[in-house]
């Protein structure tokens, strides 16, 4: 699991298969929304978002709002799960942290090591 800005589609020259990008609003707002790599999407038996398909990540249901063709940087986002940046800061830090039996001094490490302990749960 990720956690991305909106502007992570341009930044690693990205492109949908299906779907929308995440936008500022959805993190804002810190909805449970969802990008999946292909892989990802595959492995979960997603082929598209037209039937507002919806994955949970341990006891969280996210919806999937896009799909990933393909990436030109980064290739490791084709195995993922991707949310906006606003709820993997708020939505995952208590995992995180309890799995490490941190506090909220290490927040700052949340982007790269909550996406292994998240990324666990997804799979």
């Amino acid at each position: 699991m990720r956690a991305a800005s909106p502007d992570l589609l341009r930044a690693v020259r990205g492109e949908l298969a299906s779907g929308r990008f995440l936008d500022s609003r959805y993190s804002t707002r810190g909805d449970r929304v969802a990008v999946l790599g292909p892989d990802a999407a595959r492995r979960l038996g997603i082929g598209g978002v037209e039937w507002l398909p919806a994955i949970y990540v341990g006891d969280h249901l996210y919806l999937v709002i896009g799909i990933l063709r393909d990436v030109v940087r980064k290739p490791e986002l084709l195995g993922s799960v991707i949310i906006p940046e606003g709820h993997g800061a708020t939505g995952f830090w208590p995992l995180w942290a309890r799995s490490r039996g941190r506090g909220d001094e290490d927040r700052r490490c949340l982007p790269d090591r909550a996406s292994g302990a998240a990324g666990a749960a997804a799979r």
